[in-house]
C-alpha cells in the first residue's frame, strides 16, 4: 500500500517543557517507543553520520497499527538550542511515512519497474535507510512501489536497486507530496557490499541513478 503524507499520528501531550531557541527541525527518524516518560526517536542525520536520540518528555504517540521501529517524519524543537545533537526535544508534529525493506528480483520480474515517473525532490542515506521526498499521482488504488535489488547482482561490490513504481492502469491524476524510507540492510551489511546504485525514473532532475558509497573506516 502507498500512502500519501498518511493522517497525523495521535500525539498525546503533558505540559510543554522549556526550549532556548526556535529552531524548527523535520527530520525522517525511528520511533523507539513510549516509555513512561515520554516518546523516545532515533536517526543518522546523512550516511553514517553519529545516531542521535531524541526524547519528547510528556508526549506519547499513540494511533492504529503504532509499533516501535516505524519510521515517521517528525517536527520538533531541540530543547537545548543546538541542532543535531542528542536530548530532549518539544514535539509539534508526526506523520507515518511509506517504509519497507529492500525486496530482492530477477531482471526478468523487474521488467516494467519504470512504467510510472516520480518527480524527486531529494533522496538521501542516513545509516542503514535511504529516504526519499518525491511527488507521486494520487490515487486511492494500490499501487506497485518498492525499492528492490537485482538478483544478479548481488554479489557486486555495488548492487544494483531499482526504484519500482506502476499505478498499475489507475488514471491520471493531480501529483501530491510524498515521503518513503526503504530499509536496505539485507544488501548493505553484506562484506562483498562497498555501496549501491539506485536506478530511478524521474521526471524532474532527470538523473537515471545515482551512487551510495559506504563511509571508509
Amino acid at each position: 500500500l502507498f500512502m500519501i503524507i498518511a493522517t497525523m499520528l495521535l500525539v498525546a501531550c503533558g505540559d510543554d517543557g522549556p526550549y532556548t531557541e526556535q529552531i524548527a527541525l523535520y527530520d525522517i527518524v525511528t520511533f523507539e517507543g513510549n516509555t513512561s516518560e515520554g516518546a523516545s526517536f532515533s536517526f543518522q542525520r546523512r550516511d553514517d553520520s553519529p545516531l542521535i536520540n531524541l526524547f519528547a518528555n510528556g508526549v506519547k504517540i499513540e494511533g492504529n497499527n503504532v509499533n516501535p521501529q516505524d519510521r515517521m517524519l517528525i517536527g520538533y524543537y531541540p530543547e537545548s538550542g543546538q541542532a543535531y545533537t542528542s536530548g530532549n526535544i518539544s514535539l509539534f508534529s508526526v506523520v507515518s511515512v511509506n517504509q519497507d525493506t529492500l525486496r530482492i528480483a530477477t531482471q526478468e520480474e523487474l521488467a516494467g519497474w519504470d512504467a510510472d515517473a516520480v518527480f524527486l525532490n531529494s533522496m538521501w542515506r542516513s545509516g542503514k535507510y535511504i529516504n526519499m521526498y518525491i511527488r507521486v499521482d494520487h490515487s486511492t488504488e494500490e499501487r506497485d512501489f518498492s525499492l528492490t535489488m537485482d538478483y544478479a547482482t548481488r554479489n557486486d561490490e555495488y548492487p544494483h536497486l531499482y526504484l519500482v513504481h506502476n499505478l498499475l492502469e489507475a488514471p491520471n491524476n493531480f501529483t501530491r507530496r510524498a515521503y518513503a524510507s526503504f530499509d536496505i540492510s539485507p544488501i548493505w551489511n553484506t562484506e562483498s557490499c562497498k555501496g549501491v546504485i539506485i536506478h530511478i525514473n524521474d521526471s524532474n532532475l532527470k538523473t537515471e541513478t545515482y551512487t551510495f558509497s559506504k563511509q571508509q573506516i
